[in-house]
């Protein structure tokens, strides 16, 4: 939730992770909770590639929405990679494939695997850019030749939604010590690849190269800066009439109601991408929170 001088902040930035030109953006608006629990839908001022946007008097509960009878057409997505290289003297290493919207925050989800298993997994940056249909089935496939597991055979991709636990897709179980693998995701029993990269295993190297966890590099990407706009999460700014000033954007709170179902960088639990605002104040200062709410049995979500 956000709160701020009232009249301080005239205009608010949602992150979405909509296709521009397949017309899932003509579904968007958004859904704003009133301090009395009223909820209210109001259609975009301006909707572009990356952001819904929407000319406000004040912050309480904000998050975008889309309709439930909308479309189904793909998304932009990222696929994250979470590795565990083997344990002297045994052989067995893992990678998790993390199906995820584009609008989540990398740093959050490192941070949330950190949290949940220490430095055992390192993440692999590599260009991690697709576009995924919500709903649709997906196979992961590599060419590796034997001695080695991925399990599921195929999944869902269903994390467009609540994705704030960030749980692994698929896994790839490698018995024997390699140092690339090249891996490819496909629509289940498709031909085309949606996602394919080479990507280099840490730690894997004749020479044993140490690696750390959040900044391993491999071939298929340079570095990338969590909450930049676009990739992993939306970013988020301000603009002032006034050099004393501040303003800081947090992430929106998702909310929904109505035969909804929520969608864009909002969400519950860290999942969206920050959002940004617009000061027109001087001398004051508006800061954004996380919230969320939820109502009418709308669910919420994060296109």
């Amino acid at each position: 939730m956000f709160r701020c001088l009232k009249g301080s902040v005239s205009q608010l930035h949602l992150p979405h992770c909509e296709i521009y030109n397949s017309g899932g953006c003509d579904f968007l608006s958004v859904a704003h909770v009133t301090d009395d629990d009223i909820i209210e839908f109001i259609p975009p001022l301006e909707t572009t590639d990356t952001h819904v946007i929407i000319n406000i008097s004040g912050f309480s509960a904000y998050g975008e929405v889309k309709d439930e009878d909308s479309p189904t057409v793909p998304i932009r997505a990222l696929v994250l990679l979470f590795y565990k290289p083997p344990d002297v003297p045994k052989k067995r290493s893992i990678l998790n494939v993390l199906l995820l919207p584009r609008n989540v925050v990398i740093r959050e989800v490192q941070e949330e695997w950190k949290r949940r298993n220490g430095d055992k997994y390192i993440y692999i940056e590599t260009n991690p850019r697709c576009q995924l249909t919500p709903n649709k089935e997906y196979e992961l496939f590599t060419d590796l030749t034997d001695e080695y597991l991925i399990q599921p055979k195929d999944a869902e991709f269903v994390d467009f939604e609540s994705y704030e636990n960030y749980f692994p897709t698929f896994q790839l179980f490698i018995q024997t010590v390699v140092e690339q693998v090249n891996l490819l995701l496909k629509d289940n029993g498709g031909e085309e690849s949606v996602w394919e990269r080479l990507v280099w295993l840490p730690g894997n190297t004749n020479g044993g190269g140490s690696s750390s966890s959040g900044s391993s590099s491999s071939s298929g990407g340079g570095s990338s800066s969590s909450g930049s706009s676009g990739d992993g999460g939306g970013s988020s700014s301000s603009s002032s009439s006034s050099n004393n000033s501040s303003s800081s954007g947090g992430s929106g709170g998702g909310s929904s109601g109505g035969g909804s179902s929520s969608s864009g960088g909002s969400g519950d639990g860290g999942g969206g991408g920050s959002s940004s605002s617009s000061s027109s104040s001087n001398n004051s200062s508006s800061s954004g929170s996380s919230g969320g709410s939820s109502s009418g049995g709308s669910s919420s979500g994060g296109s």
